[in-house]
């Protein structure tokens, strides 16, 4: 996840370049290795929104911890 705390403007550089270099989108390739809240939370980071992530890591930690 450390790869979507990162600047808005900056994820877009790196999915142009994972795109020319793939051909496909790297969000999207993300999202399919990822469930739930996980991927959720990426797609919050992706969209800036650090806070609502957080949460997500949090809730996700306490329902692992859980079992």
């Amino acid at each position: 996840m450390t790869l979507h705390r990162r600047d808005t403007k900056e994820i877009d550089r790196l999915d142009a370049a994972y795109t020319r270099l793939f051909h496909a989108e790297l969000s999207v390739v993300l999202g399919g290795k990822l469930t739930g809240l996980q991927r959720t939370r990426m797609a919050l980071l992706r969209d800036g929104d650090q806070a609502k992530a957080d949460a997500c890591a949090i809730e996700d930690n306490e329902i692992v911890g859980s079992d």
